[in-house]
């Protein structure tokens, strides 16, 4: 699957992406869930990507890992405004407690922002 993360922002030209946790807190790094590392964020290990589309249609979408993540996760989504990623970017958008499993969303239970 594709797209599975979506979301419509009010600025056109964002650089915006994903972050998942699990119920732990922990963050995924694109491999598994790790403690946060700072300099992990900054090196962008954390993020997935959100492309704009159409261009200049204020949606973004990203695409889910293709692995079973496990159930009671949340994301937040951020606006990158500096060079590098940083823990500091607005959070423009969040979802909590959502199950993933391969591909499949097979839960979501609260929407926010």
């Amino acid at each position: 699957m594709a797209n599975e993360i979506q979301h419509t922002h009010d600025i056109s030209g964002a650089t915006l992406y994903a972050v998942v946790r699990d119920v732990a807190g922990l963050i995924w790094n694109g491999t598994e869930f790790e403690a946060q590392k700072n300099a992990n964020w900054t090196n962008g290990d954390y993020t997935i990507a959100l492309v704009e589309t159409p261009a200049a249609g204020y949606y973004y979408v990203g695409t889910m890992p293709d692995e079973n993540l496990g159930d009671y996760l949340s994301m937040n989504i951020h606006n990158k405004v500096g060079v590098n990623h940083d823990v500091s970017d607005q959070i423009v958008g969040s979802f909590s407690q959502f199950a993933w499993s391969r591909g499949t969303r097979i839960m979501l239970t609260g929407v926010g922002k």
